[in-house]
């Protein structure tokens, strides 16, 4: 009986995975944040295809988190197991910035399952826990940041600096929408005058 030796390129595997993780993460915060926005149009069916749109993307997300924990199990220069990627502190390298990605994917995991359970949660407690969305993006952000073994690469930081900007525009939009629904600017504008 032979024993099973790790394939060459589980380090290349993981890299990618997780910059793809990443970018599928802030694609789907940007859906989501246009869509509690109301930038996506409820007509012609666009708020439909963008609802079937994000949970693709979450579920793809979640496919590219597993893929990552594999290739990082499996890499033999790590020399770790399931439990190094599944809990926190186990695996030795970086062990802050590691421990961070694991209990952000747990969180990942735990926020897109309440998709599913959002009526017996109740609509305003599924909102709140989804609200909580974009920490796993700046969560996967400190891990790459802290854990990952190629930062100071220009390609990879394009790659995770990119969305901030769009993330930041479109929070900035959804928060100036909801402080005007509670008509905080008109009390702003009386203070000026």
């Amino acid at each position: 009986m032979t024993t099973l030796q790790p394939l060459p390129g589980w380090w290349l595997t993981a890299r990618a995975s997780g910059l793809v993780t990443l970018t599928l993460v802030a694609l789907n915060i940007s859906l989501g944040l246009a869509m509690a926005s109301r930038l996506v149009p409820a007509k012609g069916g666009w708020r439909k295809a963008a609802l079937k749109w994000h949970e693709h993307l979450a579920w793809a997300a979640l496919g590219m988190l597993v893929l990552h924990g594999v290739a990082i199990a499996f890499d033999p220069t790590l020399h770790t197991n399931f439990a190094g990627v599944l809990v926190p502190g186990v695996l030795g390298w970086h062990i802050i910035g590691t421990s961070i990605g694991i209990v952000t994917g747990w969180l990942m995991l735990v926020l897109s399952l309440t998709f599913y359970a959002r009526r017996r949660l109740g609509g305003l407690r599924w909102r709140k826990a989804h609200r909580l969305m974009p920490l796993i993006w700046l969560g996967g952000m400190v891990h790459a940041l802290n854990g990952g073994s190629d930062v100071s690469n220009v390609v990879v930081l394009a790659i995770l600096g990119a969305p901030f900007s769009v993330i930041a525009a479109l929070l900035a939009v959804r928060w100036g929408k909801q402080l005007g629904a509670r008509g905080l600017p008109a009390v702003a504008l009386r203070q000026r005058h």
